[in-house]
């Protein structure tokens, strides 16, 4: 994630916190971490809010969450706003942001911020005024998931790349996390959206949320881009613990799947889920199956 080192005044204040089930596109029975921060004219933040603590109701995923009686920084010249959310404390990065409002004596507007969802993983982590330096560490990555192609057109609902073309194939990626991956000529976003409907004759994936965030291109997918559709285990590995199957390795572009063999020695690493983080050394794997 990029890490942004902070200006020396405090950071926002949040009055109240209410939240509503209906409304919004957040998760029910989850817990999320909220911070606020302000950017000057040169978009250095401030310190972060204390990070707010908020549980969303049982038995909907539409909630929403709304911050009230906001006081921010007295100081001249502030901008903007940004909103930090996750429900993990670290993964807690940016989720929205607008202008600031000036008024008399250094004070601003919006006194209130409702979050609607869905929440994102995004490339701007919290800023933390005790950074200096960041040092960047690099993994090669051999498969980053079960195909990659480029974009070649989207619309505000859908991402298309003409390699995925396959009325054929009996495959299906609905359910998975599509990611972007590489950008010519500029810094690749993290950004990742959930696959629902796949037209297998024009290539369009329809994902959730919307590949394209205005005015915001390190939150979008851009034409050219090179994309990937994930792995996804089948299903729990709790009876054979050292073996993972993930049928997709067969799809609309490698309908053979992997290279019996040629997985071994490359390294496993579980990237979403229970045993996010963990890693393991393939010793052995089939069409569709690592061991």
């Amino acid at each position: 994630m990029r890490c942004k080192r902070t200006n020396r005044y405090a950071g926002p204040a949040i009055g109240t916190i209410a939240q509503n089930s209906t409304g919004g596109s957040i998760p029910g029975s989850i817990t999320l971490r909220i911070a606020l921060c302000v950017l000057d004219a040169n978009g250095l933040p401030s310190a972060p809010s204390n990070i707010a603590i908020v549980t969303t109701a049982a038995g909907t995923n539409t909630n929403q969450v709304t911050l009230s009686g906001i006081t921010w920084p007295a100081v001249a010249g502030l901008a903007r706003y940004a909103v930090f959310a996750a429900t993990q404390d670290d993964l807690i990065c940016w989720q929205q942001g607008d202008v600031l409002v000036a008024g008399a004596g250094n004070t601003y507007t919006p006194g209130s911020i409702t979050i609607n969802g869905p929440l994102v993983r995004s490339t701007w982590a919290l800023p933390s005024p005790y950074v200096s330096k960041v040092r960047i560490k690099a993994k090669h990555t051999v498969h980053s998931g079960i195909v990659g192609a480029n974009v070649d057109n989207l619309t505000a609902t859908t991402i298309q790349g003409n390699e995925l073309v396959n009325p054929a194939t009996t495959f299906t990626p609905v359910g998975r996390i599509v990611s972007v991956i590489g950008r010519p000529e500029s810094s690749t976003p993290f950004v990742s959206f959930t696959i629902t409907p796949y037209d297998k004759t024009t290539s369009s994936l329809t994902v959730t949320p919307s590949p394209i965030t205005t005015g915001h291109p390190e939150l979008s997918v851009q034409k050219n881009d090179t994309i990937v559709i994930r792995f996804k285990a089948d299903a729990a590995n709790t009876s054979s613990q050292t073996q993972i199957t993930d049928s997709g390795c067969q799809n609309m572009v490698y309908a053979n799947g992997m290279t019996p063999g040629a997985e071994v020695g490359n390294v496993l690493r579980v990237m979403q889920g229970t045993g996010r983080g963990q890693l393991r050394k393939i010793t052995g794997n089939t069409a569709t199956t690592l061991s």
